[in-house]
């Protein structure tokens, strides 16, 4: 046990990042208490630094955990983990963010599909594509994916649109419940009778030799992971000061909130994501992409919406006309370059472009 602790620098580290960050704050011999002063670029860029850190670790142990476990098992477990870090951060954001702007939760679960969809994913096929030309995958897993995927945008963010003022809070309930129980009957369909859908050949050998070689167990893994979700969580609400400071002080849109929400909480899925494109395991790279897209959407939307509901904050979640235009852009050739089975690089600077775009409308 004592050699395991010592192998766990990282959430020493983020545990002196916490203390650090709140001495700073409390401290009004560098700025307003509550704020960090003439530091405050520092602490953005060192709290960043240190969550990224921290949520490195979360992946090695979410990957020990879906080399333990198997798939559909393995992508479950990382996924909920990320997820668990994307909830938290636009939560936190969403409740001491800049102004309590109604968007910036809608914002931030569109960010994060974006990213997912088109950069994450976009990057993996470029690189796959330019290392192995053609890389192979089941593609029952991407039709499973990318229709959920669609139904649930149309319903949380495509509906709201047109749906009546009046009628806007009693919607929210339906989608509470309603992506619960799709979200449900997916995972439940995943992990049963359906998993053969997201697998794909044989495990990579280098997976294979490290299931045998690891020999820690599998509980201390998991509590370990949520003790540092639980870090991560702290730095976060952290960060959220320092975020609505630079904002204010730059005077920068308060969409680069929401963007900067979905690039840390998409790190553990993206640094994965990379790591399978270059093993050409293609597979993996599409179960995660397009699950934590597929999770942004299932488990951030309701989240946002209960908590909205129970701090009687308004939440807006009908999305613009160019953010609509743009995801029902990306959900379509997503599905094309993903139909056949097969990706290459070509479909990559595709997405690659469409991620670009999204970057030129932060500025509309």
């Amino acid at each position: 046990m004592r050699a395991y602790l010592l192998r766990e620098k990282t959430f020493f580290l983020g545990l002196f990042c916490i203390a650090a960050a709140y001495f700073v704050e409390a401290t009004p011999y560098i700025g307003a208490v509550g704020h960090y002063g003439s530091i405050n670029e520092f602490a953005f860029v060192y709290i960043c630094a240190v969550i990224f850190i921290v949520t490195k670790r979360v992946v090695e142990h979410a990957e020990f955990l879906a080399r333990h476990f198997g798939e559909p098992y393995g992508t479950l477990v990382l996924i909920l983990s990320a997820s668990a870090i994307e909830v938290m951060m636009v939560v936190t954001i969403m409740l001491h963010g800049p102004t309590h702007e109604p968007t910036l939760a809608r914002d931030a679960v569109f960010a994060g599909v974006i990213l997912s969809m088109n950069a994450v994913l976009g990057v993996a096929l470029l690189i796959g594509g330019v290392k192995f030309m053609e890389q192979e995958f089941n593609q029952r897993s991407a039709y499973s994916y990318m229709t959920k995927l669609g139904a649930m945008c149309a319903l949380g963010m495509f509906i709201p649109m047109v749906v009546p003022p009046h009628l806007l809070s009693s919607y929210k309930v339906f989608i509470i419940v309603v992506f619960s129980v799709l979200y449900g009957f997916f995972l439940f369909f995943q992990v049963g009778s359906y998993s053969y859908f997201f697998s794909y050949g044989e495990c990579q050998s280098e997976d294979c030799e490290t299931r045998q070689t690891e020999n820690i167990k599998p509980s201390l893994r998991v509590l370990t992971l949520i003790a540092y979700l639980v870090v991560i969580g702290i730095l976060v609400e952290f960060l959220s000061i320092s975020v609505d400071d630079s904002i204010s002080y730059f005077g920068l849109p308060n969409v680069t909130a929401a963007l900067i929400v979905a690039v840390i909480s998409k790190a553990p899925e993206s640094l994965a994501v990379m790591r399978a494109a270059i093993r050409n395991n293609m597979q993996l790279v599409i179960n995660i992409a397009l699950s934590s897209a597929l999770s942004t959407m299932a488990l951030t939307v309701p989240a946002i919406l209960i908590v909205g509901l129970i701090a009687k904050i308004n939440v807006v979640i009908a999305l613009t006309q160019v953010q609509a235009l743009l995801l029902v852009t990306t959900i379509m050739l997503a599905y094309m370059n993903q139909s056949s089975g097969r990706t290459n690089a070509y479909g990559g600077t595709i997405q690659l472009s469409l991620f670009c775009a999204y970057l030129f409308t932060l500025f509309f």
